[in-house]
């Protein structure tokens, strides 16, 4: 994997909580610090990308690119990638060929 050109920086985001908040209601609100990846143009070879733009090289996710919290990532690695084998639709690109994929996670269901 190589980066061709960064469009952004990596970022940690810390949440605040409101200032009414009551005891006990933190967990509402989920992980308070999670960091945003650096975004660019990344060249990668040998791939195959689900539906949803996880990205997976040599049958391992890759982490770097999938937008979620670490507890979930653990959670749901193995059951999402399972359902992506058995019932997500395939389609197979041609090697030769450069390709430039781009997802939407918050649009729609497919992200495409």
């Amino acid at each position: 994997m190589k980066l061709i050109r960064q469009f952004y920086p990596e970022e940690t985001i810390t949440k605040t909580l409101p200032l009414n908040i009551k005891k006990g209601d933190e967990v509402c609100f989920g992980e308070m610090n999670y960091k945003i990846q650096p975004s660019g143009l990344y060249h990668i070879k040998n791939v195959k990308i689900s539906p949803i733009g996880i990205i997976y090289q040599n049958f391992i996710s890759l982490k770097k690119f999938i937008i979620c919290y670490e507890i979930d990532f653990k959670k749901y690695r193995l059951k999402y990638f399972l359902k992506s084998l058995l019932k997500f639709k395939k389609i197979t690109l041609p090697e030769k060929t450069a390709y430039l994929i781009v997802f939407d996670n918050y649009s729609g269901p497919n992200g495409f």
